[in-house]
């Protein structure tokens, strides 16, 4: 377990054959009137390379949150960095935010064995003494052929979470925190079928 600041400070990833980026609800800010630059940016440039060089080494990567996309897509100014990161790296496009009312999710029919279809679940979407409520989760699509649907939202069928096969790596991206699912069985079971497919070849 480590902070993204040590990542973008040098920790060596290639230590793990997976990392698993936990972005919760983590996005730019800005802070007061602008005086002072914005923090809390989720792909920083030294953790866009950090990353690109743990992949480029074969790392497979699980990436969850609710602003996943829309931090990068979703404002005035674009930064051709970011998202050519999201799309050629981690294998995937902003389609929407403000995608889930309700918190449900289900899973897609896929040819992977790790993915099969049976899960029917929520996430916290109000205050609760367990975990923190997720108001605006990110719709999220696969960016290429190599990519695929893994779970969708239940009110309007948009895809939540995506799963991309690199060749020398392979990545899954959600578009809500994966620690808020409710339901501690379906987490663990959404947890090992993917940790399945990131390290199974």
């Amino acid at each position: 377990s480590a902070s993204m600041q040590s990542v973008a400070d040098g920790l060596p990833l290639s230590d793990y054959c997976v990392a698993d980026f936990i972005l919760g609800k983590q996005r730019e800010t800005r802070l007061g009137r602008g005086a002072v630059p914005n923090r809390y940016k989720i792909f920083t440039p030294a953790v866009i390379k950090a990353i690109s060089d743990y992949t480029a080494g074969g790392g497979n990567v699980l990436v969850s949150g609710s602003y996943v996309a829309s931090d990068i897509w979703d404002r005035i100014e674009r930064n051709e960095a970011e998202t050519d990161f999201a799309r050629k790296v981690l294998g995937y496009l902003w389609r929407m935010s403000q995608a889930e009312a309700s918190g449900s999710f289900y899973s897609t029919e896929t040819a992977i064995p790790a993915f099969k279809r049976g899960i029917d679940s929520r996430f916290a979407t109000s205050p609760n003494a367990r975990i923190y409520s997720v108001e605006s989760p990110d719709g999220i699509l696969p960016s290429g052929k190599n990519g695929i649907t893994i779970l969708k939202y239940t009110d309007n069928n948009m895809s939540a979470a995506v799963a991309s096969d690199m060749g020398t790596y392979r990545s899954v991206v959600a578009g809500f925190p994966l620690e808020t699912v409710e339901d501690a069985t379906v987490r663990n079971l959404l947890m090992k079928n993917v940790l399945n497919y990131l390290t199974e070849r």
